[in-house]
């Protein structure tokens, strides 16, 4: 059978449109995981987060990538091709801080916020800004808020898949959704051997 014309536009439009049905699924799904997400388990250490963790925040806000390392080191790399931007840190500390409600967080110290954009991550590098936790549950309002001076914090979270994950505190306090954008997923697993010492 041959196809005129109109009817390869027709059919390429069926099927972009059909990706994109699929894709937007997806995102949802994606979604649906992290705001279903548990804290991570009680036995978690700081060897079960190194490796390479990576998050993409769309075509206009880059890709960012951490380098945690076993010996309380990590470095960040932030690019954005669209703007020519690329943000590299020196090897900084990283730590976990625990909750007494199972919450961990991971501070990674001078790494900076891009999920809100450059100018802003720029900005809130060295003055003072509060966001909110969106996994501190039915708490005071003070236990939502957090002051990222020159560090970000991160929260582990694990997947109903049992994945772990690390999740972007939240810019407003408002009734947010969550996207996938928000989460770094590892994408290698390193060993102190593998990753250069500074």
């Amino acid at each position: 059978m041959k196809c005129n014309q109109p009817t390869k536009i027709v059919l390429l439009f069926l099927v972009l449109t059909t990706l994109a049905a699929c894709g937007q699924d997806m995102l949802v799904a994606l979604g649906r995981d992290i705001a279903n997400s548990q804290n991570p388990p009680s036995t978690l250490l700081e060897s079960d987060l190194t490796g390479t963790w990576n998050t993409d925040y769309g075509l206009y806000g880059g890709d960012d990538t951490l380098i945690l390392r076993e010996d309380g080191k990590f470095k960040q790399i932030y690019k954005n091709q669209r703007e020519e931007y690329v943000y590299e840190t020196t090897w900084n500390e990283w730590w976990l801080e625990r909750f007494p409600d199972g919450r961990v967080r991971v501070h990674l110290k001078e790494a900076r916020y891009y999920l809100d954009g450059i100018p802003l991550a720029e900005i809130h590098e060295s003055e003072p800004w509060t966001y909110c936790d969106p996994f501190a549950g039915d708490k005071d309002w003070r236990d939502w808020s957090v002051d990222m001076v020159r560090q970000i914090m991160l929260n582990v979270r694990s997947l109903p898949s049992g994945e772990l994950v690390l999740a972007h505190m939240w810019s407003g306090c408002g009734d947010g959704v969550f996207v996938p954008q928000q989460v770094f997923h590892r994408v290698e697993v390193t060993s102190t051997m593998q990753t250069p010492t500074p």
